[in-house]
């Protein structure tokens, strides 16, 4: 598939039904839904109407074609920094690249690599230090495209109803 009239906007609560109907699509393509974890209006809203979250879509020819979201816990449960054993003090300075998930039509063109940098300098520019992620032990291509992206494994843990996953780990500043 070619990319055409490539666009990243910030997607809010009034988009949040197009990341739903892709995220449908993706779900629908995996032989085993355990590789992604979906995200529902109740896990989004929260974070969104506390300005705990940014999710960022990438458009081509004015269609969602990819999205990203990033998280900023703070001392929210779902701070993984409490899973790897950090200050109380590093908590507020820790983002998550929460998901990053693509049109099957458009895996293999280095879109989840891309956004994942995209948000991970936005991050930065935000003033966090450390940025983390969660990846299936069985989901390779995103472990290698999280590599790509300079992250490290950290830790195998149990996360999402007792779903196996890597946490990963980088610093942006």
């Amino acid at each position: 598939m070619k990319l055409d009239n490539l666009a990243f906007k910030s997607i809010g609560v009034e988009n949040l039904n197009d990341l739903f109907k892709l995220q449908s699509v993706i779900m629908e393509s995996l032989d085993d839904t355990d590789l992604f974890e979906k995200e529902s209006e109740e896990t989004l809203l929260p974070f969104l109407n506390k300005n705990q979250m940014y999710i960022l879509g990438c458009y081509s020819n004015d269609a969602l074609i990819a999205y990203g979201i990033m998280l900023f816990p703070k001392f929210e449960k779902e701070n993984l920094g409490y899973d790897l054993g950090f200050a109380k003090d590093d908590l507020p300075y820790i983002a998550h690249i929460d998901s990053i998930a693509v049109n099957p039509k458009y895996r293999g063109l280095g879109l989840q690599v891309l956004i994942g940098n995209y948000l991970g300098n936005i991050a930065k520019s935000l003033g966090y230090i450390h940025l983390m992620s969660t990846v299936s032990p069985e989901n390779y291509h995103s472990i290698n495209n999280v590599f790509k992206q300079g992250f490290k494994i950290k830790k195998l843990t149990k996360k999402y109803n007792g779903k196996k996953r890597y946490i990963f780990h980088k610093k942006v500043l």
